[in-house]
């Protein structure tokens, strides 16, 4: 296999297709659980909204969010492929009192 891929083939394996496996195995224990019952304030009164059962956060990038070099494309492409993973979890599932989001982070100078 030639190296540019097996590196892309490693990097979609540990940023994409390892947060797929745990996500599904998250909604699968989710589900099995009782919900808890939500009461969130609306318009100062308290109603039932709906159930909560969890929330799964999967840690993304902002390089998922503006394109760099091609050298960079195996990671941009595995946290984008996260996003959407985030998204359709969320949307699959919210009515099942399952939440899902992808917090992207950056890289910062802490010196």
């Amino acid at each position: 296999m030639p190296e540019a891929l097996t590196s892309l083939t490693q990097v979609l394996d540990i940023n994409l297709k390892a947060p797929a496996i745990i996500t599904r195995e998250a909604v699968r224990l989710m589900l099995k659980g009782e919900p808890l019952k939500s009461e969130l304030p609306l318009d100062g009164r308290k109603q039932n909204v709906g159930v909560r059962r969890g929330v799964i956060v999967n840690l993304g990038s902002t390089a998922s969010l503006k394109a760099r070099s091609a050298s960079g494309a195996p990671y941009i492409t595995s946290k984008h492929g996260l996003v959407g993973l985030s998204k359709v979890t969320a949307t699959s599932y919210g009515k099942d009192g399952i939440r899902c989001n992808t917090s992207a982070s950056f890289a910062s100078d802490s010196r």
